[in-house]
Parts: structure tokens; sequence; C-alpha cells
């Protein structure tokens, strides 16, 4: 309860800022911030990474204690002679848990900033050996987009006026050649596209039907998106995909024995609540063969965080 009012607070609070200040003041003090925000080092399950600038992992995590933390004990229970392909890897700071504890990573990122700190990232401790990297857009289309880029994370969602950079990007491989060639030994999909997630799962149906392995993704709903989320919902569920557990942006569960209904009714609330008391959600699912590994996850992280104070 407490975390939900202080999340609300500072959401009320930033709206409030950026109604009330002209926008020129507004974008002077972002500059400002981001100014004194360099590039600096974090510490990822005992790796040094280097975060661009305005890239916010630190700050989050310091204030917010399960923040990307499930899949680190997910980590824990994987089969160590599998791979991970991780779709959207932007820094590394996803693929470093796996790494660490031995398991091959297929890392795949379209932007080439955030590949640029990838291959330093994973060179710098060591795990060049344990990891494939790939420059590409995971997708079933094949038109150029663009990439902009802010915040830490590269989307193309966002307004080329919000950003430091654009990138195009005209290179793509969907997510069942990936499968095809890894699939039998491929334990989890990780994806975090910022609100295309849908599009790489709808590219991975075929091999996620044959291989069956654990999916976590973020599940960034749009007005836009809304309905293209929703079929990869049911594709999902149609190869057996039912054992679903939801949580909030900031890592916190919501459901840990979900359904597909229950997302898309926290869909139409978060869509409806403006994002609070929460942006989007996460998923992780898995089919009956992966149940028991995903359940004593989640209950493995229930028990971590549940007996602290989760706002520090």
């Amino acid at each position: 309860m407490i975390f939900v009012e202080i999340n609300c607070l500072d959401f009320v609070m930033r709206k409030l800022i950026t109604a009330l200040m002209p926008p020129v003041i507004v974008n002077f003090g972002k500059s400002i911030y981001y100014f004194f925000l360099r590039e600096r080092t974090y510490s990822i399950d005992g790796c040094e990474v280097l975060l661009p600038p305005q890239h916010r992992l630190d700050l989050i995590q310091k204030r917010v204690k399960t923040y990307d933390m499930f899949l680190p004990i997910l980590s824990e229970h994987l089969d160590k002679e599998k791979y991970v392909i991780d779709v959207g890897a932007n820094i590394g700071d996803s693929a470093i848990p796996f790494l660490k504890k031995g398991i091959k990573t297929i890392c795949v990122e379209p932007s080439e900033y955030f590949f640029s700190y990838l291959k330093k990232n994973l060179a710098s401790n060591g795990f060049e050996k344990n990891t494939v990297l790939i420059k590409k857009f995971v997708s079933n289309s094949t038109t150029k987009i663009n990439l902009f880029i802010k915040d830490g994370t590269a989307s193309t969602l966002m307004h080329q006026s919000d950003t430091e950079a654009v990138e195009d990007v005209s290179s793509f491989v969907t997510l069942d050649n990936l499968l095809e060639v890894n699939g039998a030994n491929v334990s989890l999909v990780k994806v975090d596209t910022d609100g295309f997630d849908f599009d790489v799962i709808l590219s991975g149906i075929n091999g996620l039907r044959e291989n069956e392995p654990i999916l976590f993704f973020e599940n960034m709903i749009t007005q836009k998106n809304v309905k293209d989320y929703q079929q990869a919902y049911k594709a999902l569920e149609s190869i057996g995909y039912d054992k679903i557990a939801i949580f909030d942006n900031l890592g916190n569960i919501i459901l840990d024995n979900s359904t597909w209904g229950n997302v898309i009714s926290l869909n139409r609330y978060t869509l409806g609540r403006d994002a609070i008391p929460f942006y989007y959600t996460d998923i992780v699912c898995c089919t009956a063969r992966n149940s028991a590994l995903v359940q004593r996850s989640l209950e493995q992280f229930n028990t971590r965080y549940n007996s602290q104070n989760i706002v520090g």
C-alpha cells in the first residue's frame, strides 16, 4: 500500500509540474538533470556495467527493490546446459544474471547506440565466450523503421522531438528464425521491445509451439496496439501457454496464478487509469512442461521480497 501511494504521488507530481510550467522551462530542467547524469558504472549481480547518460536503471533500483529482480531469481532454476534468448537486450543488464551463472545467452539488440554498450559490458566482464550478439530487429515485418533513443531505451513509439538520437533499422529476423537454429536448447525467451513485444511473439509461434521455452515479456499496452496484444495472447493460449503470472512495471507480483482474461482486464484498467498506479505489466508464462519450475521461482521471489520494504 505504501509503495502504491508513493508511486501515484510521484506520478501526479510529475504531471502537475509538466502542466504548470512552460515547456521551455521543463526542457531546460531536463537538460540540466541529464547533464549531471553522465555515463557511469553500476554493479549488476557483482558485475560492473557501463550505463549511458539518461539510463535510469540505477536510480530506479535504489528506490524499488523488486525492479527487474524476477529474472535473476528465475536464472537460478534454469538448465545451465541450455540457452536464453534476450530480445531487446539493451546494455546487457538482463543478460548478465544468466551469463554469471554460466548460461549461454543470445542477445538481440537493434540499436547501434545500445549495442555498443552491450558489447562493452559483456566483454569487460569476460562473457564473450557464452554470448551470441545479434544486431537486428525481431519482427514479422521487413519494413525499415526508426528507433528513437530516450531514457535508456530505444523505441518506435516516441517522438523525434523528445529524443537525443534517431536510428534507422533495416535488418530483421523472426523469433522463429532464432528458435529454428537453437530451439531445442532454449529454456527462456525474454522480450522487451517497448510496445512491440506482441510482434516478436507472433513472429515465433511455430518455434514456441515446438520447443515450449518459458516466455517473459513486457506488456506495454496502448490504444493502438491493444488488439495486437490480444491476438498474441490467443496465439499463446492456443499452444498451451496457460501458466501465467503478472507483474507491475516496478517488479511487484500482481497475480501469480492468472489467466489471459485477467491480463486483458488489467489492460483495460491500465489504459483507463492514465498509468496510475502502474504504466504497464510484465508477463511470465509457460506450458505445463515448465510450470513447476516457474512456480518455484515465483515462490522464491515472494519469499525474498514480501518481507522487505520494497521502496528504499
